[in-house]
């Protein structure tokens, strides 16, 4: 009896090993399959990426994954698509140049496209501004996980921070992946621009709308129609259009309007 017993319960030991292996061995299978997918799209792209950004990249990609149903943080909860319209399609937003420059994420919800961002250029001083306070928080925790430094967070509507002296007309680079349109987005971003830097915005299929739209915005909040680039998202049928301003002058004092007013009554 005593040994059937233990033949038993060295059976049930045996099986749940299996299942552990088992799930062990898709798991890394996967986080090999992720890691090679990342690693191509931005190596196609002239990308020279670390094993270390990479390994970051894939944490961020995980607690992303994670904390969604808690934080509402994206609407994306595969994998592959993250890595593809996330992650890639962020980083693919400048390629310029490793410099440190000063640098704000404007409405960035998820981190995106800051954080992937602050990874390949760990030298930038990231700003990180969007008016939902718990995506602030969760971005916040998920930089100190990562040790990325240099990052700074700003709870606040963006035409508060534009009408801030510490940070009106100071960046370098502003970025933007929001979904409101370009007219609106200029009156969020030129006006932290510094003369001579560049907002850069993400834009899908309808961006030579978009442009047409914000030529008065553009012009008066002191910008210049610098290009527009067409990014060709690996392993994908989506192309993104980055829309780059250059900042040409300053802003006049009485944008951004008061909250509210870009979106209702856009430039």
């Amino acid at each position: 009896m005593h040994r059937e017993f233990l033949e038993s319960r060295q059976q049930t030991f045996q099986c749940c090993l299996y299942i552990w292996r088992t799930t062990v061995e898709r798991n890394l299978q996967k986080i090999m399959e992720t890691e090679k997918l990342l690693y191509e799209g931005l190596n196609k792209n002239g990308y020279d990426i670390n094993s270390k950004q990479i390994e970051k990249l894939i944490y961020y990609m995980k607690r992303v994954l994670i904390e969604n149903k808690k934080f509402n943080l994206t609407a994306i909860n595969d994998e592959r698509e993250f890595v593809t319209k996330h992650l890639i399609d962020s980083i693919l937003m400048y390629d310029d140049t490793k410099e440190a420059l000063i640098v704000a994420d404007v409405g960035t919800g998820g981190g995106f496209p800051g954080i992937p961002l602050k990874i390949i250029h760990p030298k930038w001083k990231m700003t990180f501004i969007d008016a939902t306070e718990k995506k602030l928080r969760f971005i916040e925790n998920t930089c100190s996980e990562l040790e990325i430094k240099d990052v700074d967070f700003i709870h606040s509507r963006a035409e508060d921070v534009g009408k801030d002296k510490k940070h009106r007309e100071k960046y370098d680079l502003v970025f933007s992946r929001a979904v409101a349109s370009m007219n609106i987005l200029c009156e969020y971003c030129l006006p932290l621009v510094k003369i001579g830097g560049k907002f850069i915005a993400a834009k899908g299929p309808r961006y030579k709308e978009e442009i047409e739209e914000a030529t008065n915005a553009i012009e008066v909040l002191g910008g210049k129609l610098e290009s527009i680039i067409q990014k060709d998202i690996p392993f994908d049928d989506i192309a993104r259009y980055l829309v780059v301003c250059e900042k040409i002058k300053s802003t006049p004092s009485k944008y951004p309007r008061r909250q509210g007013v870009p979106t209702k009554k856009p430039l």
